[in-house]
């Protein structure tokens, strides 16, 4: 399903991309500065949602291992 989805987002980017480079008639390479323009707005958007959006887990409070659990009974390692 997610490599579905990447090639599925890709195909559509692309496709935007192309049309607004296709857009502008003027000359060749006014098309690919447009196209490259779109391309970067993209992933400006991409950056500023990636940030703003996914959250890292809050790290789980570990608990401190008792010291007989750790084998050290009053300052001494059991045998």
């Amino acid at each position: 399903m997610i490599t579905t989805s990447q090639q599925m987002g890709g195909a559509l980017g692309l496709a935007v991309i192309s049309g607004a480079a296709a857009s502008v008639t003027s000359s060749p390479t006014t098309g690919y500065d447009v196209g490259m323009a779109v391309a970067t707005g993209f992933t400006l958007v991409a950056v500023l949602l990636a940030v703003t959006v996914i959250r890292q887990p809050e790290p789980a409070v570990s608990q401190v291992a008792e010291p007989s659990r750790l084998g050290v009974v009053s300052g001494s390692v059991r045998s």
